[in-house]
């Protein structure tokens, strides 16, 4: 049985289109949509992500290391 993809705040959606899930909203929007939100809400939000990622034992973390993430550069992490 393979793992359910886990997106981080930000990822861009699997299916081809230019949308990006919002762990705030627990949605997948396009890009306007996370104006809506401001700077230190997606900080926290793409950190909250990762650290539940890395909680996660490791045969369950199931994210591309090339996964597209439209919030990338306000934060330092990366998926290991």
């Amino acid at each position: 049985m393979s793992n359910k993809r886990y997106f981080f705040h930000g990822d861009q959606s699997e299916n081809g289109d230019d949308t990006f899930y919002c762990r705030k909203c627990d949605t997948f929007s396009d890009e306007e949509h996370f104006k809506t939100h401001d700077e230190k809400t997606h900080s926290f939000q793409l950190n909250q992500s990762y650290e539940i990622f890395l909680r996660k034992p490791k045969k369950e973390r199931c994210r591309p290391s090339d996964a597209l993430n439209l919030l990338e550069n306000m934060s330092h992490h990366k998926s290991q």
